[in-house]
């Protein structure tokens, strides 16, 4: 018998016994005969002649440490000095594992990983304990460098990943942008490592559930990648054109071009991935555009793109939001200068049309003064000239008279004289653009006799 041998045994028995001590709930003495049986153990490791020796002792080493760990866990001990015992369990099982393949049984090695796992992933669940999102990459990164299974690696390093992920999500939810970027970098060591291991040696070392997460994990790394960018690209935009406005009287159009290739440069990374971060950059230009360059069809471009954005966004609403305000404020200044502009052409229009019909315009108000009367005076004297039009009989023009102001017969009947007059219905082609005009002039004077048949 081995010395390595005879020292294991003297730990096997120290082992017995805290494991009856443990069950008779005394913490404390079972604590003290598992350490007594680890001490022994790795004096076991040390004087091992052979590689079955070694094996043999190491997985000694994990049993006992991670007992140890089980019974600070049950005292409700801190997370890191059962921590620190999990990962003595963990160095003892991977030696034990990686050693053993020409001096073990496929059984013994069976029970060392599955151990090492549940190993593993106790020491991810007193990560979670310690509360503060640093400290538990922090642990985790160590737990990656300690375990040295590379069978058992993958569900580490996906864990990580997905801390790193989740640090900088929340980051990003905070405003962050730059260390959500860092996390995002952080993230890829990991996912790549679970993808190598499923072609390690040309043998899968990784479930395919786990690959599977794994591209998953890659794919929102991505997509949170982009709009951290795109947040990025935009801010020096606006700082950039912070800079430049400082001197308004002398722009420096060099930063200009600068903060606008910023903003571009945002757009591209936020397409299709972050639609809000591609609309406030749309924003953004349209206001460079608009208030800087004063090129306003580029900025109604800009404008109008965000505000298919935020369409595509809703229920979500931006009503509070100042790029959503800039936007949709410009927008409708626009609007209202186009409808001037239109206005102020059709009455330039219509001035060398009214100056010609000012007779019959003077004729039409001094028949104005009763709606039955002045409909008489149109029928008689500027018959309408659309086609479904017949002109009523004597006698059914003589019935009017009898109409009660307000009555619905009453408004029936200027209602269907506005149908042969509105403008709406006059061929221009055919009749002119001053017969049109003249239409809107008996339009609106018919309109004023309708609107005064409403209630009050």
């Amino acid at each position: 018998m081995s010395l390595s041998e005879i020292l294991r045994n003297q730990g096997n028995e120290c082992y017995r016994r805290a494991t009856q001590v443990d069950a008779g709930s005394s913490p404390v003495k079972a604590r003290d005969l598992y350490e007594q049986a680890l001490s022994q153990y790795y004096q076991a490791k040390e004087k091992a002649e052979d590689r079955k020796d070694e094996c043999s002792a190491a997985k000694n080493i994990g049993k006992a440490a991670w007992r140890i760990a089980g019974v600070l866990r049950d005292k409700n001990d801190g997370p890191e000095t059962i921590i620190f015992y999990l990962h003595e369990a963990i160095k003892g099982f991977c030696v034990a594992y990686n050693h053993s393949e020409d001096c073990k049984d496929a059984e013994w090695r069976t029970d060392v990983f599955e151990t090492l796992n549940v190993c593993l992933q106790q020491v991810n669940e007193m990560a979670d304990a310690l509360g503060n999102r640093d400290q538990k990459i922090a642990k985790l990164e160590e737990l990656c460098t300690v375990n040295t299974v590379v069978q058992a690696a993958g569900d580490i390093q996906l864990a990580l990943g997905t801390l790193y992920f989740h640090d900088g999500t929340t980051s990003l939810q905070n405003g962050d942008y730059k260390k959500c970027l860092r996390r995002m970098k952080d993230c890829y060591r990991p996912i790549e490592e679970v993808k190598r291991l499923g072609f390690y040696k040309g043998v899968s070392c990784a479930t395919p559930d786990l690959l599977a997460d794994a591209r998953v994990l890659e794919q929102d790394v991505f997509y949170h990648s982009c709009s951290a960018s795109s947040i990025q690209a935009r801010s020096q935009g606006d700082e950039l054109l912070e800079l430049a406005m400082q001197g308004e009287e002398n722009l420096d159009m060099d930063l200009i071009f600068d903060v606008i290739d910023w903003y571009k440069q945002a757009i591209v990374l936020a397409r299709e991935i972050d639609l809000e971060q591609e609309a406030i950059s749309s924003s953004r230009l349209g206001v460079v555009y608009d208030k800087v360059l004063k090129i306003t069809g580029r900025a109604k471009a800009y404008f109008t793109k965000c505000l298919e954005l935020v369409e595509a966004l809703k229920p979500r609403t931006f009503f509070l939001d100042k790029w959503y305000k800039d936007c949709t404020a410009t927008l409708k200044r626009y609007q209202d200068e186009a409808r001037a502009r239109d206005e102020e052409e059709r009455q330039k229009s219509r001035a060398k049309f009214i100056e010609e019909l000012a007779d019959e315009l003077e004729d039409l108000k001094d028949h104005n003064s009763g709606a039955i009367s002045f409909i008489r005076h149109i029928y008689a004297n500027y018959p309408p000239k659309i086609s479904s039009w017949v002109k009523p009989g004597e006698e059914d023009m003589k019935k009017w008279d009898s109409l009660v102001t307000r009555s619905k017969e009453y408004k029936k009947l200027i209602l269907k004289v506005l149908t042969f007059y509105h403008p709406d219905k006059v061929d221009e082609k055919e009749h002119g653009k001053k017969w049109k005009i003249l239409c809107e002039e008996i339009t609106k004077m018919l309109n004023h006799h309708f609107e005064f048949t409403k209630d009050i």
